[in-house]
């Protein structure tokens, strides 16, 4: 703030460190606790980290895209207008991902910027100048390009093509094995010991794999399974479509959580509450959304966590009726 050519506000007079505080309430900032001619820029590589952070999160669900939609992939791409966009000037075939590979590179360049400010961290005593220069390109591009890629990715993920058929092939690509971790934990489940479901998993997965069969077949034609597992639960461990656990509870939360901001922010901005009344709502949703979470979790998690350990310390096998009793 206004802390002199050394950060004592000697200058200043006796009052110099509360008209460093009174300059900061008016600017509605933190005062500063100590100072030597220029705030510290451990202060501005938060900010620089900040932006590089999120930068580098783009540049995840960018690259994330890009490989999805390899051509022996193809599950996910962007959309692409053969009638104003062209992939190649030498291929007419590709359609290339220029949205994706736009924002990993300008992301590049935003987390380029962590190490620059890092180095205007330490200064020659109690100031020099290398910092400044810096910093004029430095702050400017890192906000504006973090900015821009953030409106690329909504671009990008607003306007995604699923490719459904591929999807499901690539699902159906290694016949089965991919249920592998499920198939262990049902057999477990039906009472057969942990690490012995764990090598006749193993076991059929590696012949499954060698072979080219179905991992769901061979299962079924062995004997130990058969103790546990009939023919109509082998087939619905099998299918992945219903092996997609709390998904749907999280899409669902996150889904809440961002509709609410969002509410929040319109209610705001058109004046229907003010921001006094944003503190009581702060505290009363977190909470109501909290206790989701919880329920959300014990329901999914530790119910059966505590099922299976009072199972295996009782070895006793116990069953939920369609009406909800518990029968062994």
């Amino acid at each position: 703030m206004l802390d002199g050519a050394v950060g004592t506000t000697a200058a200043l007079g006796e009052q110099g460190w509360e008209i460093h505080k009174t300059v900061a309430e008016i600017l509605e900032l933190p005062a500063a606790s100590i100072t030597n001619q220029v705030v510290q820029r451990d202060n501005h590589v938060e900010f620089i980290m900040a932006l590089a952070n999120v930068a580098s999160t783009l540049d995840k669900i960018a690259l994330e895209i890009r490989n999805l939609q390899r051509t022996e992939i193809m599950e996910v791409g962007e959309y692409f207008d053969p009638e104003k966009q062209m992939g190649s000037s030498t291929m007419p075939h590709k359609m290339n991902p220029i949205t994706a590979e736009r924002i990993c590179g300008v992301a590049r360049i935003v987390k380029s910027f962590v190490n620059a400010a890092l180095d205007n961290n330490p200064l020659w005593h109690e100031r020099d100048l290398t910092n400044s220069s810096c910093e004029r390109i430095m702050f400017p591009e890192s906000c504006i390009l973090t900015d821009y890629i953030l409106n690329l990715t909504i671009k990008l993920i607003s306007n995604l093509v699923f490719y459904d058929e591929n999807i499901e092939r690539n699902l159906n690509l290694t016949n089965g094995l991919i249920m592998a971790e499920r198939l262990m934990a049902e057999l477990t489940r039906s009472g057969m010991g942990k690490q012995t479901a764990y090598g006749i998993v193993r076991k059929n997965a590696i012949k499954a794999n060698k072979e080219n069969k179905l991992l769901g077949n061979l299962i079924l034609e062995d004997p130990e399974v058969q103790k546990y597992l009939t023919e109509e639960d082998v087939k619905e461990i099998m299918n992945p479509h219903t092996y997609i656990g709390s998904s749907k509870t999280i899409i669902t939360t996150i889904s809440l959580i961002f509709s609410i901001i969002i509410s929040i922010i319109m209610l705001v901005v058109f004046g229907a509450i003010s921001l006094n009344n944003i503190a009581i709502m702060a505290f009363i949703i977190p909470t109501l959304i909290f206790g989701t979470l919880i329920v959300s979790v014990y329901r999914n998690f530790i119910e059966s966590w505590l099922y299976n350990l009072i199972s295996k310390k009782t070895s006793i096998v116990f069953s939920i009726e369609e009406d909800g009793t518990v029968t062994n």
